[in-house]
């Protein structure tokens, strides 16, 4: 196939201009893309360091627990303390 020199320079031109326009279409992807990346990698620390908190704070429930137990128990002696001093009294 023969083409007039004008319409294979109009061809050239146009597959230029589509190739240029993939490749800026390329680009913007890669930057979009990034941009996601970099999104994502800062909701992960946040996520990393709310989970470190949270492990913080549950390492602490053993210990209350067993605060509670011993306020439970010096809660129930002070009952029976107060009972007895009402029996010595005469009171109900």
């Amino acid at each position: 196939m023969n083409h007039p020199p004008e319409t294979a320079k109009r061809t050239l031109n146009i597959m230029e201009a589509l190739i240029v326009a993939a490749l800026i279409g390329l680009t913007t992807l890669i930057f979009s893309m990034r941009e996601a990346v970099i999104k994502l990698q800062v909701t992960q620390e946040n996520t990393n360091a709310t989970l470190l908190a949270l492990q913080a704070q549950l390492a602490d429930v053993p210990a209350l627990s067993q605060r509670v137990t011993r306020l439970e128990i010096r809660q129930d002696a002070n009952i029976e303390i107060i009972k007895e001093l009402r029996g010595v009294k005469g009171l109900k």
